[in-house]
Parts: structure tokens; C-alpha cells; sequence
């Protein structure tokens, strides 16, 4: 009877299994029938770069929260009222949305290069490290073969398609971000807009007015404006500027179809100190600094001493930048309505010419670029959260913030709110935009020329902006990109440079100041063959070669 029992309690047990094993299929058949459209579209979002809902590839809130250390500098318009880019709104954005927390690494004011040089030696690395990787010994391609950077080719091939697009729709980029070897070193920040040129020479219009002159485009009208400025006008510094900006915004020198650099003309790349036009543009220089019309402060001023000639009325024309220069003057003539600084038009020697050396930007910047270091224990999903920047969602984040807080769209327009125009706290723009997001400095992602649009709130900004970039595709064809070179053609390149860098300064002061008469520039030239530019040149042929050929 015992085992009789047994059997039939058994064979119910089977019975009520078979039973609910039939249940469970019939629920799982028909869960996959209602969710199937809602999983082909998931699949297809993710595959066009968007849809996934954090940089782990999964939308289980279950999954472990992934901490990436992060160095990179941190802007002077953060650090006015933040501590960490922690504290920005947009990585708090992020953090929502994702498993990856970041733990940023500021390097102290002023000593992010000693920094970053520190953190090499000791290979101490954070898992991210943002900046300029051609300040790494060796440049990208070095600090790959040393174990530094992770290449990233493979990795964007197969987790960041938001990337991939864009290096399909604008293959000059590649070039641009790529080793000697072709491999991908950071995700940088790119600019693809029709403003890439920020910086050039401003001139006080009002003074224009008032004397009867007309706005300056060749060598001979700026000659005739600045002696005016300094006869009828009595200032000490007709243009006003310094070292730094003389050799780095083009100007008067590139006039004369040189600069003070490499360039390129007809495919070929040419050392500027060294050509013809670079000694006609010497003795123009030198014939302003005897007359008085270029300040002859202009190797000892720093920016503050420039800013502080222009706004005492003793210079008429300085060089300087869109946002930075132009915005704080107006700031500090505010209580002067007849005060009027615009963009003056990139000098040229012959009426009717183009300038061909706009400081015109290429798509990539060389600053902001986020390197993955072997130091990353979770590089796929670093690429995925990065590439989320290069889509439509984060484009907008890092360019405009959060809908509804520090935009909205009107007329299909996005448009800061008040919060970042007029900030009640006293905050400028620049400031209001730099606690809640990172499109007034570069990062990775895409650049927007509608932030510009509206962070250069004043009609001489917005001119200016038109100004500076009319002749900058045609300036193109004359810069240099930015070109990258092997281990090997770095370390020859750096000493052959350093050397003629260091002649090329000492010797333009000394033919500006009258120092050295410009008789003496082939001796000159012969000084700068014998340091090895001939090499040197040979070097950045290849080198550029090798990037117009990606």
C-alpha cells in the first residue's frame, strides 16, 4: 500500500510540472510576440548610435556602476565658481543616464604641463587623460608604442557608430586624429561650421569716423591710418601688440605672402623666416617701429599692457580675440557710448588680394583631446559613453545643456534661457555656460555654430565673426594641417627646431629693432640652413604627404 501511495504521488508531481512547464512556454511565446517590433527597434537604434541607454550596452539598472578617473585642465571659467567639472551639469546629466561615474583630476592653475609630464614618468596614469597629445615627447605615435594610449581603431569600429559616421562624412578628420600608423589615438573636438576663425586685429572705428578714414585693407592704408592715429590723435602706440601675438595671429608679416612658421603652396612645404617676402616684411616692420606707429613695448607687453593701451586711448589698433579681448573691452567702456572697436580685414599687400593666412582652425582642435590610457580597465565602455557626444543627444548636451533648463527651442532655434544670457547670480555668459556645459572650450564632440551665434551677444562680435572667416577657405590651401610624425622624425624634428626657433626670434627683433641691418638677412638665411632646415623640411614634406594621402 506504501509504495502504492508513492507511485501515485509521484506521477502527480510529474502531472502538475507538465502542466506548468506548458504555462511558462505559452507566457514567454506570447511576452516575445508583444515585444518583438520594441526589440527590432532597440537593435536598430543602437546600431544608427543611438538608443543605447547607458555606456555599459545594457539597460539593466542592475549593472555594476563602472568609476573612470579623469585628468584634464580645468577651465578658468569652471574654476570661477566650481571646484570640479564633477559639479557641471552636464556630467551629471551623464551619470544619470549611465553606469559610468567620473572621478576628475585637476592639475593645479597654470601647471598643466608639469603635470602631465609628472604623471608620464611615473606612469601613474588616470583612466582618461585630456589635452594636447602632441605635447608627449615623441608626439600620439610614441605615447602609443610606449603603452600610453590605446589605440582606438577597433574599438569605435564595433562600439562607436555616432563616431564612425562622422569619420565617414568628413574623412579629413581621419588625418587628423591618427598616428603615423593610421591609428586613432583620442576622441578629439571637432568643428565642421563655417566659424573657425576667432582671433585678428581690432581697430577703433570711432576714430576712423572722426578723422575721415576709411577702414584699412592694404600695407599702404594701414601706414596712412596709423601715422594719422599718431599725429591727430596723439598716441604713443598706434598699434599696439606683442611677441606672441606678432608670431602666432597673422597679420602685417603675412601680408607679404609669408609666415612664421611652415607653410604649404602648390604642395609643397616651405619654412616662412627663410623666404624672400619675410625680408620685405622685416623692413616694413622695422620702418613702423622707427616712426613710431608699432609700439615699441611690443617685445616686453604682456597682454595686460596691451588691453591697458587701448582702453587709456593710447593705441588705435590691437590684435586679440572675438570673445576674450573684444567682449571685456566693451565691458570696460561701458560708460563710454562714443567707444567703437570692430574687425578689421586681414591685411594684404595689394588691393584686391586674398590674405592667405587666416588663423583659420582645422576640423580638429589640437587641445581637448581625450586619450584612453592602458591604465582603463573598461575601454569599450569608455568609447561608448564617449561616442554618445557625437550623436544628436549629446551634441546638444555639450553645446546647449538640458531642454527646459538652459534652453529651448523657439522656431526650431535652440535657444539659451536667461539662466545662461542673464544670469541672476552675477555670472557672465561665458562663466553661465561653463557650469552647465563645455561648448566655450574644446572637448570632444561637435562643435555648433549656434553657440556662437549667441555667446558673441554684441553686433561687433557678431560681425567680426563674419570678418575673420571670409577668406578662410581660400587661406586653406596656405596652412599647414595638423600633420603627425614617426618616433624618429619628432625626436630630429624637435632638436633641429628648438635651435632655429630660438635664431628666428633673436634675429627678428634685431631686423625690427634696427639692431641689425637687413643686409645681413641672406647671412641670416645661410645660419638657418647650416641648424638643418633643409631636414627639417624634408621631414614635414613627408610628414604632410603622408596626410594627404589618408
Amino acid at each position: 500500500m506504501f509504495e502504492k501511495m508513492k507511485r501515485d504521488s509521484r506521477t502527480t508531481v510529474f502531472l502538475w510540472l507538465a502542466v506548468l512547464l506548458l504555462v511558462l512556454m505559452a507566457a514567454c511565446s506570447s511576452s516575445n510576440n508583444e515585444n518583438s517590433t520594441e526589440s527590432l527597434t532597440n537593435e536598430n537604434e543602437r546600431s544608427s548610435g543611438e538608443g543605447e541607454p547607458n555606456a555599459t550596452g545594457s539597460d539593466d539598472p542592475g549593472v555594476p556602476e563602472i568609476n573612470l578617473t579623469y585628468w584634464t585642465n580645468l577651465n578658468n571659467n569652471v574654476a570661477s565658481s566650481l571646484q570640479s567639472l564633477s559639479e557641471v551639469e552636464m556630467y551629471k546629466e551623464m551619470e544619470k543616464d549611465t553606469n559610468v561615474k567620473l572621478q576628475f583630476q585637476h592639475p593645479p592653475a597654470g601647471q598643466a604641463n608639469q603635470q602631465f609630464n609628472l604623471i608620464m614618468s611615473s606612469r601613474d596614469f588616470a583612466d582618461v587623460m585630456e589635452g594636447n597629445w602632441n605635447q608627449y615627447a615623441g608626439g600620439p605615435t610614441k605615447a602609443i608604442e610606449d603603452g600610453v594610449l590605446v589605440p582606438l581603431n577597433d574599438l569605435i569600429e564595433q562600439h562607436a557608430p555616432n563616431f564612425k559616421k562622422v569619420l565617414e562624412d568628413y574623412p579629413q578628420v581621419m588625418g587628423q586624429i591618427s598616428t603615423t600608423n593610421g591609428e586613432i589615438y583620442a576622441f578629439p573636438s571637432i568643428n565642421v561650421g563655417r566659424y573657425r576663425t576667432f582671433s585678428g586685429n581690432f581697430i577703433r572705428q570711432d576714430w576712423l569716423d572722426e578723422l575721415g578714414l576709411n577702414m584699412p585693407e592694404t600695407i599702404a592704408d594701414w601706414e596712412q591710418v596709423l601715422q594719422t592715429f599718431k599725429e591727430e590723435k596723439g598716441v604713443e602706440a598706434p598699434f599696439s601688440t606683442n611677441l606672441f601675438f606678432l608670431q602666432n595671429i597673422p597679420s602685417f608679416i603675412e601680408a607679404y605672402g609669408v609666415t612664421h612658421d611652415f607653410f604649404v603652396e602648390d604642395g609643397e612645404v616651405r619654412f616662412g623666416p627663410i623666404e624672400s617676402g619675410m625680408k620685405q616684411a622685416l623692413e616694413t616692420m622695422n620702418k613702423w617701429y622707427v616712426e613710431g606707429w608699432l609700439d615699441k613695448d611690443f617685445a616686453t607687453n604682456d597682454r595686460k599692457a596691451i588691453d591697458a593701451k587701448l582702453l587709456n586711448d593710447q593705441a588705435g589698433a590691437v590684435p586679440g580675440y572675438i570673445g576674450g579681448s573684444m567682449g571685456s573691452y566693451y565691458v570696460a567702456k561701458a560708460d563710454d557710448p562714443t567707444f567703437n572697436l570692430v574687425a578689421a580685414p586681414f591685411p594684404v599687400y595689394e588691393k584686391g588680394e586674398q590674405p592667405r593666412f587666416v588663423p583659420f582652425n582645422f576640423e580638429v582642435s589640437i587641445n581637448g583631446q581625450a586619450g584612453i590610457t592602458t591604465a582603463n580597465e573598461h575601454p569599450v565602455e569608455t568609447v561608448r559613453w564617449f561616442d554618445y557626444f557625437y550623436g544628436e543627444e549629446g551634441h546638444m548636451l555639450k553645446n546647449f545643456g538640458v531642454e527646459g533648463v538652459t534652453y529651448e527651442i523657439v522656431d526650431g532655434y535652440p535657444t539659451y534661457t536667461d539662466l545662461i544670457m542673464n544670469n541672476s547670480n552675477g555670472y557672465d555668459i561665458a562663466q553661465s555656460m561653463a557650469r552647465y556645459f563645455r561648448a566655450n572650450y574644446p572637448t570632444p564632440g561637435m562643435d555648433d555654430d549656434r553657440y556662437l551665434e549667441q555667446y558673441y551677444t554684441l553686433p561687433q562680435q557678431q560681425d567680426a565673426m563674419s570678418v575673420f572667416s571670409e577668406h578662410s577657405d581660400y587661406s586653406r590651401a596656405y596652412r599647414l594641417p595638423p600633420v603627425n610624425h614617426t618616433v624618429e622624425e619628432s625626436s630630429e624634428l624637435a632638436q633641429i627646431m628648438s635651435d632655429v626657433k630660438t635664431y628666428r626670434e633673436e634675429m627678428l627683433l634685431k631686423f625690427i629693432y634696427g639692431d641689425e641691418s637687413l643686409d645681413q638677412f641672406d647671412a641670416y638665411v645661410e645660419q638657418i640652413n647650416r641648424m638643418g632646415i633643409g631636414r627639417a623640411l624634408e621631414m614635414m614634406q613627408t610628414a604632410y604627404d603622408r596626410y594627404t594621402s589618408n
